[in-house]
């Protein structure tokens, strides 16, 4: 038994236009977004909202997930979540109360911002409040024992 070999089909001059078309597309978006150098700063400007980001960038939030896959391994909204819960965790550390926080980042309430907060890190919010007060302590002390 002999079997046909198949020739597969070329693709047609519209299929190669739209793929061609496709990774201009690609090219442009990810060169207007590999040109952006502080990622942070987008972030906070946009008020840490994948939708807002991609506005400012000018893309879609489609093509800005699929770059943050791409080059950061996970989605916009999670990348922005752990960069909202760094700023949050600096600011308890300097000494903001966690209602002065939600305040400042934008969370619904002190409530949403603390289940975030405990995602991310696994820990309360305060209890980097209490870290940065004995460290503080520590500093005094060791300061006041250098002066003597």
């Amino acid at each position: 038994m002999k079997t046909k070999l198949e020739v597969p089909e070329k693709p047609s001059l519209r299929m190669r236009n739209v793929a061609m078309l496709s990774t201009i597309q690609e090219q442009t978006f990810r060169s207007r977004l590999e040109r952006i150098q502080d990622w942070e700063a987008l972030a906070t400007q946009a008020a840490y909202d994948p939708e807002n980001m991609a506005a400012l960038c000018p893309i879609s939030l489609r093509q800005l997930e699929r770059f943050f896959k791409l080059h950061f391994g996970e989605s916009p909204h999670c990348w922005a979540m752990r960069q909202r819960c760094a700023r949050a965790r600096e600011l308890v550390q300097q000494g903001y109360s966690t209602k002065a926080v939600a305040a400042e980042l934008n969370f619904t309430d002190v409530s949403n911002f603390c289940h975030a907060f405990k995602r991310v890190y696994r820990r309360p919010p305060q209890t980097f409040a209490v870290l940065f007060t004995k460290d503080l302590t520590c500093r005094v002390k060791r300061e006041h024992s250098e002066s003597k």
